[in-house]
């Protein structure tokens, strides 16, 4: 099972919800926030109760690979933001590819339960969520 204080940042990260990264929150505000996104994305994509419960494997299966993508580039969403690691050029190129990967993966996958519309709309979150993580890791420490 997943660490049940990286689920929140992680699933942040992974659907794209949070504005900024929240690495200083209680696990108690954590998991509220998480209720909330999820909520949030259920309704954005307009899930059925079957959907979101076929869709549940997908998402732990995605945030445990994108904690281990962003652990192996020293990032961990709990630390201080003034603490991590400065990633290089080439290594955040070789983040991004390995992110899109894991993306990717978990968009095949979702493929076979969301709608085009749903996958539309799933797209558009991935790409947010994409632009988020390139100003969190671009942002001066």
């Amino acid at each position: 099972m997943i660490h049940k204080y990286v689920i929140p940042l992680t699933l942040a990260l992974a659907l794209g919800t949070f504005g900024n990264f929240p690495a200083q929150s209680e696990p108690e505000d954590q998991t509220a926030q998480l209720q909330q996104r999820l909520a949030e994305i259920r309704e954005r994509l307009k899930l059925t109760e079957a959907q979101s419960e076929q869709i549940t494997p997908i998402v732990e299966t995605h945030l445990e690979a994108m904690r281990v993508v962003l652990e192996d580039y020293g990032i961990d969403l709990q630390d201080d933001p003034k603490s991590r690691k400065r990633l290089r050029l080439r290594e955040l190129r070789a983040l991004g590819k390995d992110t899109d990967k894991v993306r990717s993966a978990t968009a095949d996958k979702l493929s076979a339960v969301l709608d085009e519309a749903q996958m539309k709309e799933y797209r558009k979150i991935q790409a947010e969520n994409k632009a988020e993580m390139r100003e969190y890791l671009m942002r001066p420490r």
